[in-house]
């Protein structure tokens, strides 16, 4: 019951949103079952009963409580806000209109539409906060990842940029430079026993023989870790030195963002060993 109360109240905290998603649905099954309209059928059985049947998935206490505790509540939020109600909201508006016997008619309610729209997003509150908020770059992305990237591509030793991340900077890796390839990234990879390795959860040791063995073994040419990290072992006895260390933005802010990060490669004489 928790976690079906979990999943209603993230609804729930866009009231309007709600209100509407249920008109229209309303709407749609009126038209489809009273006034048998094609296109209205097409919603029905395409857009309205696919998320009357999350509903239930989400109303369940069982399959509520696997969705939480299984850490996809959010992916299964975004699923059914992004599908079924953010495209029904627009289509289901635009049928009720365009099914009004006046020209006229049509134009006003259309006109009409803008204000209730605007009144319910609180006046547009969300897209100022996306649009004014203070980012510390044009990429939207945290400046250290910015900052490492740029370091790894600069160094001009290794056409392959083959690179570990640790988490969370791994997640934004990709969206500024996709030259860069990484070994493992949150959502999987290749070398996971890499990842599990670089894994300080927990504030837990980190073994740095076993971090630099399974790198080197992966031809991994660049490796990022928190310099403050809880560590034993060393990656230079498996053929790694510190590039640079770049420092986060803000510094000393307490978040992932704001430590210092060390940019290990592995050098020229180390890779050719590895090779041959």
């Amino acid at each position: 019951m928790v976690s079906m109360r979990s999943l209603f109240a993230y609804f729930w905290r866009d009231e309007p949103r709600v209100i509407a998603f249920v008109v229209c649905c309303c709407a749609v099954l009126l038209l489809a079952y009273w006034k048998r309209d094609a296109l209205a059928v097409q919603f029905k059985n395409r857009l309205v009963l696919p998320a009357l049947a999350l509903l239930l998935v989400f109303g369940n206490p069982a399959s509520a409580h696997i969705l939480v505790t299984r850490a996809v509540e959010t992916q299964s939020l975004r699923f059914f806000w992004l599908i079924p109600v953010s495209f029904l909201l627009a289509a289901a508006v635009v049928a009720v209109i365009g099914r009004l016997p006046r020209r006229w008619l049509r134009a006003a309610a259309a006109l009409a539409a803008v204000p209730v729209l605007v009144l319910c997003t609180h006046q547009l509150k969300t897209l100022r906060t996306n649009w004014q908020y203070a980012t510390p770059n044009w990429q939207k992305t945290p400046q250290v990842v910015l900052d490492l990237c740029d370091a790894i591509m600069a160094d001009d030793r290794y056409d392959d940029k083959r690179a570990a991340f640790t988490f969370p900077l791994d997640l934004w890796v990709r969206q500024y430079q996709p030259d860069i390839f990484l070994l493992f990234s949150w959502t999987g990879g290749e070398n996971l026993d890499l990842r599990r390795e670089m894994d300080p959860g927990d504030g837990r040791l980190v073994d740095l023989d076993a971090v630099g063995e399974l790198a080197a073994d992966d031809d991994c040419y660049y490796l990022v870790l928190p310099q403050d990290g809880n560590y034993t072992g060393s990656l230079e006895a498996h053929g790694y030195a510190v590039l640079c260390a770049v420092e986060g933005t803000p510094p000393g802010t307490g978040t992932d963002y704001g430590k210092t990060y060390l940019l290990y490669s592995l050098e020229e004489g180390a890779a050719d060993a590895d090779v041959h």
